[in-house]
């Protein structure tokens, strides 16, 4: 069990030991620790799914790199292949937030699932950080369509912390 004290198998640098014991005395589960990721979850109290944490690194592409290609929503089609559909409803450039709607293929025999999604970006260039914010919301000028699934509860928040200035390849990551 992953969940004890015993630390002999931690090898993460972008975990400490003490963090990693933080997060399962709250319940958290390590599943994977690589050098370049770490990956826990733990039970939804209000579900029967799982809340998942990522700690992550990435040495050869930028932050700012990174970023776009996230919130890009045209080139996220090119290459997110589980993107059926993905569109902005509705931009507000001075919060910097997005109402989107997002339909998201699954394999056989699962129905597509669909999104409407307020996605906030923070770019803080003072301290080399990023974020990408998004959580579910209803908007009855956007009912679920007959062939999806509405996903009701959902939420996401990336970090990325840029090791230099944002554009320079090197960055940490937190996904929750």
């Amino acid at each position: 069990n992953n969940n004890n004290n015993n630390n002999k198998w931690w090898k993460s640098p972008l975990v400490s030991s003490d963090t990693k014991n933080k997060l399962c005395q709250n319940g958290w589960e390590c599943l994977v620790s690589k050098a370049d990721f770490v990956i826990f979850r733990k039970s939804n109290p209000n579900s029967t799914t799982y809340i998942y944490k990522v700690f992550g690194r990435y040495l050869d592409i930028s932050a700012a790199d990174f970023f776009f290609t996230q919130v890009d929503n045209t080139y996220r089609k090119s290459w997110d292949k589980y993107v059926s559909e993905i569109r902005c409803l509705a931009e507000n450039s001075e919060s910097k937030q997005e109402l989107l709607y997002w339909v998201v293929k699954y394999p056989y025999p699962m129905m597509q699932r669909d999104y409407l999604l307020l996605r906030r970006t923070i770019i803080d260039r003072e301290k080399n950080r990023m974020a990408i914010i998004s959580r579910t919301t209803s908007d009855t000028n956007w009912p679920p369509v007959s062939n999806s699934v509405r996903v009701d509860e959902y939420s996401s928040s990336m970090l990325l912390y840029a090791h230099n200035e944002i554009e320079r390849k090197g960055f940490d990551y937190q996904l929750t």
